[in-house]
């Protein structure tokens, strides 16, 4: 198993590399389309990411990425995409000053948590729960992400329902996409890398599903 990690510089990649190296998983970063076209083609492609919207949607031009990562899913090609990535995912967010867009690949928007209904940001570990879709190209059992994952988070992705594999709460009336598919891209709103075992087991599954 090779994953490439799409290193746009926008999060500590050590801990994702870390995680994958206790899977037995051969990593390699990736920070230009150059690097990226030079991947194994047995390679899983992973985007991961901290920070705001618009540092996101930055860093994807600078880096060159951008279309890279919309060819990518658009060829069915396996990825990951993680917390800020996963964001990126969508059209666009309210957290952008720019009205920056995003990468467009599935169909919705970001948006903060109300403060008046939980403590934002949402950090810490929270009951997950899967959708069971009747989508049979989806390739990773739902059932994975009935646990508690790890989170950090201040905004959410606002999806329409057919792409929601998990939902999770922040607070208690506060329920939001915890995982979301489409095309063999995979986003998780979570940092398995920081979700012990739960994470590796999903993590793991999930490389070895595409």
């Amino acid at each position: 198993m090779n994953v490439t990690i799409l290193n746009l510089g926008i999060s500590n990649v050590s801990s994702v590399i870390n995680s994958l190296h206790l899977l037995g998983v051969t990593t390699r970063l990736a920070s230009s389309p150059t690097e990226v076209l030079s991947s194994p083609e047995s390679t899983v492609f992973l985007l991961p990411g901290v920070g705001s919207f618009d540092y996101g949607v930055k860093a994807l031009h600078h880096t060159s990425l951008f279309q890279v990562v919309r060819e990518i899913s658009l060829a069915s090609q396996p990825l990951i995409a993680i917390c800020l990535g996963m964001q990126l995912l969508l059209d666009s967010s309210e957290e952008s000053s720019c009205a920056a867009s995003g990468l467009g690949l599935i169909p919705g928007s970001v948006l903060k948590l109300d403060p008046n209904h939980t403590k934002v940001p949402h950090v810490g570990w929270s009951l997950t729960s899967p959708v069971y879709l009747n989508t049979p190209s989806i390739p990773l059992d739902p059932s994975l992400f009935d646990t508690s994952f790890y989170y950090v988070h201040s905004y959410y992705c606002n999806v329409p329902t057919e792409y929601v594999l998990a939902k999770a709460n922040a607070g208690a009336s506060t329920t939001f996409a915890a995982a979301i598919y489409t095309r063999n891209t995979l986003g998780l709103q979570f940092h398995p890398e920081k979700s012990s075992f739960s994470g590796l087991s999903l993590l793991n599954n999930a490389l070895y599903s595409f």
